[in-house]
């Protein structure tokens, strides 16, 4: 008898354990999908920037070569 109840409670304990890691493993893989998300947004608007420093960059190159043209002529 007591064998079975220290097994039953034994049993119990290690389905509480299971459903708490389930719920920690749940937990996990939606702040993953978050990180995920904001990574992506991340890189896009990190992208957005590059590319408008580039474009600022290449019309700065071509008014600093028309004026190095200006001086030189």
């Amino acid at each position: 008898m007591r064998h079975a109840l220290v097994a039953e409670t034994s049993k119990r304990k290690i389905h509480e354990k299971i459903a708490s890691l389930t719920d920690d493993i749940d937990k996990l893989e939606n702040k993953i999908s978050d990180l995920e998300a904001l990574e992506k947004d991340i890189i896009k608007k990190d992208q957005e920037e590059r590319e408008e420093f580039m474009k600022e960059h290449d019309d700065f190159k071509k008014d600093m070569g028309q004026t190095i043209y200006e001086i030189k002529d």
